[in-house]
C-alpha cells in the first residue's frame, strides 16, 4: 500500500518569527471559537529575546506519535496525508505527546490530546491555515513539500538546538 503524502506542509522560519503570537490567537479562535491560546495547535516557544520558534505539527513521514499509540490512534489521512486523531479508539493515555520530538501534540484542560490539522475543515475554501494567513511577518508559510524543506527544517532544528544549548 503506497503511503498518501502531505500535499501541502507549514513551514515555520523562526529568524523571522517576533512573538507577537498572531498564530496562536486566530488558531485558538478558529479551533475553539474564541480566543483560547492555550488550546491553540501551534506555540511560540520564546527562548529569549532573540530566540522565538513555532512549533506546530510537521505530520512526519515516520511518525512516533503513530508508532507508540496502544491504540492506533493515530492514522494518515488518505485525502490530505495529515496525521490525524481517531477520537473514537483514542484513550488519552498521552503517550504520543511523549514521544513527539517536536512536543506538537497538546493536552487540553480536559485531558484530551490534539494537534494541527492545517485547519483542515477550511483546507477546500482557504489559500492556507490561520496560523499562516495571520502571521504578518513571513514566519509561517504554506508550500508542497520538497526534499529541500525537510532539510531546511532540520537546519532550522539543529541550529536553534545549538543556540539554545550555548
Amino acid at each position: 500500500m503506497k503511503m498518501v503524502q502531505v500535499k501541502k506542509i507549514i513551514m515555520a522560519y523562526p529568524d523571522k518569527c517576533l512573538n507577537c503570537k498572531l498564530c496562536e490567537l486566530s488558531c485558538s479562535l478558529t479551533k475553539e471559537g474564541k480566543i483560547f491560546p492555550l488550546h491553540s495547535r501551534i506555540e511560540i516557544i520564546e527562548h529569549s529575546p532573540m530566540i522565538k520558534f513555532p512549533v506546530l505539527c510537521y505530520h512526519c513521514d515516520d511518525p512516533l506519535c503513530a508508532k507508540i499509540c496502544p491504540t492506533n490512534s493515530l492514522i494518515r489521512d488518505s485525502k490530505y496525508g495529515l496525521i490525524k486523531f481517531n477520537y473514537n479508539t483514542c484513550i488519552h493515555c498521552r503517550k504520543c505527546s511523549e514521544a513527539c520530538p517536536f512536543g506538537a501534540i497538546s493536552i487540553a484542560i480536559d485531558g484530551k490530546v490534539f494537534k494541527c490539522n492545517q485547519c483542515e475543515e477550511v483546507m477546500e475554501n482557504e489559500p492556507a491555515p490561520q496560523c499562516v494567513l495571520s502571521c504578518p511577518h513571513g514566519a509561517l508559510e504554506y508550500i508542497e513539500p520538497q526534499d529541500d524543506v525537510h532539510k531546511k527544517r532540520e537546519k532550522f532544528v539543529d541550529k536553534y538546538i545549538k543556540e539554545l544549548t550555548i
